[in-house]
């Protein structure tokens, strides 16, 4: 049966690591610009309308909506701020930490269950009596994904929790054999993104009173 097996961290998985604290602080630029662009639009607006609709001094109201802007944009320039350090700080300590999480799959058979509720759940099925499960949550149907032959990857950070994680086919794209369509999912599938089962695929299938 496949189980996981811990290594250190490959130059591919510190490039993923790299390109995704990248796109987190292009991303928390981007938002702080707009922000700053935005705020003072829409703080000049109300300042507008106020003074159009209000008897206070305009001195009053002016200084009333300048002081409301800058709490405003201090607020979300400093949470962009601080969410761009913690994606940081999970990555550096990723890096620390040196840690990957993988299990190779080599299956026989595939199959899928289409949940409304959870989106799709693959099915490997590796020998007669060993089945892995694997959420869509993290992958969605590609070029390469779902494949009967690839690695599943999950960098880890100091608390074992996972910080990225990635998928590596090394054979041609397999269509599922059978696709199930249900409603709810049993827990013991729909509660983790890779679940190792001891039984058959039909075995499996019957036990959770699929079909």
């Amino acid at each position: 049966m496949n189980d996981w097996t811990l290594e250190k961290l490959n130059e591919a998985d510190r490039r993923q690591l790299a390109r995704r604290l990248a796109q987190a602080q292009l991303g928390s630029r981007i938002y702080r610009r707009r922000v700053l662009k935005t705020t003072p639009w829409l703080i000049g607006i109300f300042c507008v309308w106020t003074l159009l609709a209000s008897e206070v001094s305009a001195l009053y109201i002016v200084i009333f909506w300048l002081g409301i802007g800058a709490l405003i944009s201090s607020w979300l320039y400093l949470e962009s701020k601080s969410e761009e350090a913690k994606a940081r700080s999970r990555i550096e300590g990723a890096l620390t930490t040196n840690t990957v999480r993988r299990i190779g799959i080599k299956a026989r058979r595939l199959w899928e269950i289409h949940s409304a509720e959870f989106g799709d759940i693959y099915l490997f099925e590796n020998d007669q009596n060993s089945v892995t499960s694997l959420s869509s949550i993290d992958f969605h149907r590609t070029s390469s994904f779902p494949s009967l032959n690839f690695e599943y990857r999950e960098i880890l950070g100091p608390e074992s929790e996972v910080i990225e994680s990635r998928y590596q086919s090394a054979s041609q794209k397999a269509e599922p054999e059978r696709i199930i369509t249900c409603g709810k999912l049993p827990d013991d599938i729909s509660t983790s993104s890779v679940t190792f089962h001891r039984s058959s695929l039909d075995d499996l299938i019957s036990q959770f009173e699929l079909s």
